[in-house]
C-alpha cells in the first residue's frame, strides 16, 4: 500500500472513534423511573356538582 492510502485510512478511522466516542458519551443512558401523583379524582355526573353545591353559590352553572 501506499503511504497516502494508510493515511486516509488512518484518519478515517480516527474521525469514526472520535465520532463513536462522542455519541457514547451525550447520548442518554437508561433511567428507571416511577412516576407517582398522578391520582385524579373522578367526577362521572354533573348531578353530583349540582347536588353538593346546593344551598351554596354555584360557580359552574351561574
Amino acid at each position: 500500500m501506499k503511504t497516502t492510502k494508510k493515511i486516509k485510512i488512518g484518519i478515517g478511522a480516527v474521525l469514526i472513534i472520535i465520532l463513536f466516542l462522542f455519541f457514547h458519551y451525550n447520548l442518554p443512558r437508561t433511567a428507571v423511573v416511577q412516576i407517582s401523583g398522578t391520582d385524579i379524582k373522578r367526577m362521572d355526573k354533573a348531578v353530583d356538582v349540582i347536588t353538593r353545591c346546593r344551598g351554596r353559590e354555584n360557580p359552574w352553572f351561574s
